[in-house]
């Protein structure tokens, strides 16, 4: 059987040292999950509402697997919902992505925006980008209110959130790029493991470092010991090296096959 070591760590973006303000995004590992969440900074509290819909994330995953993505955004909404029932509104604005591995399948879940990539047996990688209209994603706070919902639709049917496609072969050259308009609320995609080496979620913060996202993602990937806290060693080797200064946060989860 194929297995996984999973990791995940958040870093603060320029943007928001520069102003005293707490980092937005949150990341959390368990056994064969990642999660990442990001804050929409609109509210004075963003920074809880992203941990605990980070938390929600896992709790729905403790019920439903991500294989039945529809019924997995059921659940996370239920479990988000109690979790943020007693928070202002905008205290509670936060995308969530979580990649896991089940029954030898590695599975991403995107809700709102962020990253999902995969490094490849064959030597490449794929990932995906998502982009919200306006900058407006959908976040899961909006799916538990018809009316932010219906509004969102509004804004969203004159530009609709998209999925951008990059594949790099073994010698790191671009040999596929495409743009699709999602039609779910959410992102999903899966691999079978032995497909693949190393599976990373992100939020969209890994588009912000001064260099190509591709260029980022390979930097994060070349994690020489895939035990403990490696992915907290990997982004602060990263930082030391200037090769990561992102200007919003950032918040990377992976699950390396050990």
């Amino acid at each position: 059987m194929t297995t996984f070591v999973a990791d995940a760590a958040f870093i603060i973006g320029s943007r928001h040292t520069c102003v005293a303000m707490p980092c937005q995004d949150y990341a959390r590992a368990a056994p064969n999950v990642v999660v990442v969440s990001d804050g929409c900074s609109s509210g004075a509290h963003t920074d809880l509402g992203a941990r605990q819909w980070n938390l929600a994330a896992l709790d729905a995953w403790n019920q439903v697997p991500l294989k039945n993505p529809e019924q997995y955004l059921e659940q996370l909404l239920k479990a988000g919902q109690q979790r943020t029932a007693t928070m202002p509104l905008l205290d509670t604005l936060a995308t969530v992505a979580i990649g896991a591995v089940e029954d030898q399948m590695l599975r991403g879940f995107l809700q709102g925006d962020g990253f999902l990539g995969f490094q490849l047996a064959d030597g490449g990688v794929e990932f995906w980008l998502l982009d919200a209209p306006g900058n407006a994603p959908l976040y899961p706070q909006y799916l538990l209110d018809p009316q932010h919902y219906a509004d969102w639709k509004n804004h969203a049917a004159q530009e609709p959130m998209t999925a951008t496609y990059y594949r790099y072969d073994d010698a790191d050259v671009l040999i596929d790029m495409h743009t699709e308009a999602l039609t779910t609320p959410y992102f999903f995609q899966e691999r079978p493991v032995q497909d693949v080496l190393r599976m990373v979620v992100a939020t969209d913060g890994i588009a912000t470092c001064g260099r190509s996202v591709n260029a980022v993602l390979q930097d994060v990937l070349a994690v020489q010991d895939p035990t403990g806290d490696f992915m907290h060693r990997r982004m602060g080797a990263m930082l030391r090296r200037d090769n990561l200064s992102p200007s919003d946060d950032l918040a990377i989860g992976m699950l390396a096959r050990t």
